[in-house]
C-alpha cells in the first residue's frame, strides 16, 4: 500500500474521530436534559433535604430542617411551624390510605396535611416522652386509623383511633434488635442485632417472627438506616454504605 493511501485512511479516521468528539457534548447533554437542580433560589426553604415522596395526586413533598415543601412541577408551597407543624425539622413523610400526608419530626411529634391545612393529634405530648433520647424511625396508619410508629430502639408505639393521650401504648419487640426500619400492612422490619452477624428480622402485625436475614458488614455507632417493602414482596434496606435487597430466602442483591 502506498504512503498516500495510508495517509488518506489516517485522515479519514481522524475526521471520524473529530466528528464524534464534536457531537459527544450534544449527545451527553441530550441524555440528561430532563434533570434540573432545585434549590433555595427556586423556593425551597433550605438546601438540607431529609426525605422526598410523590403522593397519589402527583405532588412532590420534600422535608428538611426548615419545614416541608410541596412541589407541583412549577412552584413550591412551604409549610413551617407558623402553619402548624410541631417542628421545623421533619425527618420523614408518609401518605396514608386516605390521602393524608404525615410528617415525622425531630422531637417525635406528628402532624398531617389535609386540604392544605396542617393538623396535629392530641397524643403528641405523650409521644415525645418515648423519643427523648431516640428518633421516630417509621410511621404507618392502618385501615382503622391506628397509628404505628417505629423507633431507634426495640419498641414500637401504637396509637389507637382517636389519637388522644390515653390512646398511646408502648410495645416492646421480641428479640435483641435495635431499630424498627419500616412498618406497613404486612408487618414490620426490625433489625441490627448485636451479634457476630447483624440480622434483619421481619415480624407480622401480631409480633410473630416471619423470617430473618443475616448480613456481614460493619455498622458504625451512628448508622444511617432506611428500608422499603417493595411492590414485588421483597425488601430493600440501606445500612451505612451497604444496600441489600432480600426476601425470606435470603439476600438477593448486595
Amino acid at each position: 500500500m502506498c504512503i498516500f493511501n495510508v495517509l488518506k485512511k489516517i485522515n479519514y479516521s481522524l475526521r471520524q474521530f473529530l466528528y464524534i468528539l464534536f457531537l459527544l457534548p450534544a449527545f451527553i447533554y441530550g441524555q440528561f436534559d430532563a434533570l434540573k437542580n432545585y434549590n433555595v433560589k427556586d423556593g425551597l426553604p433550605s438546601s438540607d433535604v431529609y426525605s422526598i415522596i410523590q403522593d397519589s395526586k402527583g405532588y412532590i413533598w420534600i422535608s428538611g430542617d426548615m419545614g416541608v415543601s410541596r412541589f407541583d412541577g412549577y412552584t413550591f408551597k412551604n409549610f413551617s411551624t407558623q402553619d402548624g407543624l410541631p417542628d421545623n425539622t421533619i425527618f420523614g413523610i408518609y401518605e396514608d390510605g386516605k390521602g393524608r400526608i404525615w410528617f415525622r419530626s425531630l422531637s417525635g411529634k406528628l402532624a398531617f396535611c389535609k386540604n392544605d391545612s396542617i393538623y396535629t393529634p392530641a397524643c403528641n405530648d405523650n409521644i415525645t416522652g418515648y423519643y427523648k433520647y431516640m428518633i421516630n424511625s417509621a410511621i404507618y396508619v392502618d385501615e382503622r386509623d391506628t397509628i404505628w410508629l417505629g423507633s431507634t430502639s426495640n419498641f414500637i408505639i401504637k396509637i389507637a383511633p382517636g389519637w388522644k393521650k390515653k390512646d398511646v401504648s408502648h410495645i416492646t419487640m421480641p428479640g435483641k434488635g435495635k431499630y424498627i426500619f419500616c412498618i406497613d400492612k404486612t408487618g414490620m422490619l426490625y433489625g441490627c442485632q448485636p451479634d457476630a452477624y447483624d440480622t434483619l428480622t421481619v415480624y407480622n402485625r401480631s409480633y410473630k417472627k416471619l423470617f430473618s436475614v443475616a448480613y456481614d458488614t460493619l455498622i458504625t455507632a451512628y448508622p444511617r438506616y432506611y428500608a422499603l417493602h417493595l411492590s414485588n414482596g421483597t425488601y430493600a434496606a440501606s445500612l451505612d454504605n451497604l444496600i441489600i435487597n432480600f426476601d425470606s430466602k435470603g439476600i438477593i442483591h448486595k
